[in-house]
């Protein structure tokens, strides 16, 4: 959580949780957690109609132009305003949402957003010790095709 003065009026979720059991009693956080994902969920299956054609139109355009059998995802953003008795309204939900940041916070929900996408679609994170160990393998392959090719060069110079 950052309280620069560029956040100060940004909360991340678990702060927000947090000041509404503090402010409207224990409780009062999830409650309203529950209500927003209700919010979402009937969002979706309201639209479901047009995203389900949409995605299916997309994954036949990619299989026939990039990767066959590969799996598409979309990413949604939904901006809710909360009123004052804490019902949530939709005010949009954005298709693709920027995930640039120009804050710290900013930068480090969207860089954990990013992440958990990324594990979701399949993408393991970069060990930087496995990375060596495959170049060194690598290394190792090309030297030995290279020491094979110069034995070979040398035997066929010692035939008559």
């Amino acid at each position: 959580e950052a309280d620069d003065d560029d956040d100060a009026c940004k909360w991340n979720l678990a702060r927000l949780w947090r000041y509404l059991d503090d402010a409207e009693g224990p409780g009062s956080g999830e409650a309203v957690r529950r209500e927003v994902r209700d919010l979402v969920v009937k969002t979706l299956v309201a639209a479901e109609a047009e995203v389900t054609p949409a995605s299916h139109r997309a994954i036949r355009a990619r299989r026939t132009l990039v990767a066959p059998k590969r799996p598409c995802f979309e990413l949604f953003g939904f901006d809710v305003l909360l009123d004052k008795r804490l019902k949530p309204w939709l005010i949009e939900v954005n298709v693709s949402p920027s995930l640039m940041g120009g804050s710290k916070l900013d930068r480090a929900i969207k860089g954990r957003l990013m992440a958990d996408v990324f594990h979701v679609v399949g993408f393991e994170p970069l060990d930087p010790a496995v990375l060596r160990a495959d170049r060194k393998a690598a290394r190792h392959r090309r030297d030995r095709r290279a020491d094979r090719t110069a034995d070979r060069t040398d035997t066929d110079k010692q035939l008559p």
